[in-house]
């Protein structure tokens, strides 16, 4: 069985989702990937129960408020961060939309994030059929309405999605793999769609994002 966790990144252009999706034999491993995390933000000083989510460690908000001033620190955990995500045998799928545009011939023209979870739902089935595998997906929460639109439309369609045996909408906060999908897209989308004013910042965006770019649409046990 394969599991895919999903979340999004957002800004005035555009709208972002990834799919990180592993096998059910990485999730132990997922669980001590986040364990190390968390030891290591506590031993710079970062205490209690914090999310890993990455517009809030970079803009210093929600836990992660004793970043404020400290750049440095921010950079140091989501380089961390990288290096440990990298430990784990699995693969990011990306699904994009440029909200600017006149969205008319799109099923859902007022929602992006519907529209971008149809795309990204049929991708997470296409790779795991490529794999043979079943899979279950695990969504951060979102509204009542869109959860109802998006259960309806990919499992009252299983010829369309055949892979797809469950939509879960949970708290973020208790699935690492959402955690860890949340902080991917937030790199990319910082990389393709964020105006850098500070160069410095640029680069180190770009840095961090070469590191993780061989997961996208990596085939699992590779």
């Amino acid at each position: 069985m394969l599991y895919a966790f999903t979340d999004e990144s957002y800004s005035p252009r555009q709208y972002f989702q990834a799919a990180y999706i592993v096998d059910g034999e990485q999730l132990l491993q997922i669980e001590q990937v986040m364990e190390d995390l968390f030891s290591y933000t506590r031993g710079i000083g970062i205490q209690g129960n914090v999310e890993f989510h990455g517009h809030a460690i970079m803009n210093a908000k929600d836990n992660w408020k004793p970043l404020l001033g400290r750049f440095d620190l921010r950079i140091k955990i989501f380089r961390y961060f990288v290096e440990q995500v990298k430990k784990i045998d699995g693969s990011l799928l990306i699904q994009g939309l440029d909200i600017t545009e006149p969205r008319e011939n799109y099923d859902f023209p007022n929602s992006p994030h519907l529209v971008t979870s149809k795309n990204l739902l049929r991708e997470i089935d296409t790779f795991s059929e490529m794999h043979s595998r079943d899979v279950y997906v695990f969504s951060d929460k979102v509204s009542k309405e869109d959860r109802q639109r998006i259960q309806f439309d990919t499992l009252n369609q299983r010829n369309s999605f055949p892979r797809i045996k469950t939509i879960n909408f949970v708290e973020s906060s208790d699935f690492p793999g959402i955690q860890i999908a949340d902080m991917c897209i937030y790199l990319y989308r910082r990389l393709v769609d964020h105006h850098e004013i500070n160069p410095r910042t640029k680069y180190l965006v770009d840095e961090l994002w070469k590191s993780l770019a061989f997961l996208v649409n990596r085939p699992l046990g590779h």
